[in-house]
C-alpha cells in the first residue's frame, strides 16, 4: 500500500512515533510504516524547521 501522506499527516506521524516510547525502528515495524520513508520525512521536516528559524530580523536605527 503505497499511499502518499501529506506533510501535515507526516508531522503527526513523527509526533506519534516520538511519543510512543519505542525506537523509531520498532515503532515503524509496529505501525506498518517504512523506516526509510519515516527517516526521509523526519529529515525533510527538520530542514524546513531549521530554514524557517535561521532568519532573524532586527530593526536598525541609523543616526542622523
Amino acid at each position: 500500500m503505497a499511499q502518499r501522506k501529506s506533510e501535515t499527516i507526516w508531522k503527526q506521524t513523527i509526533s506519534d512515533c516520538k511519543a510512543g516510547g519505542l525506537s523509531a525502528r520498532k515503532w515503524c515495524e509496529k505501525s506498518n510504516v517504512k523506516l526509510s520513508t519515516y527517516k526521509y520525512w523526519l529529515t525533510r521536516l527538520n530542514k524546513q524547521k531549521n530554514s524557517e528559524t535561521d532568519i532573524c530580523w532586527a530593526e536598525m536605527k541609523i543616526p542622523e
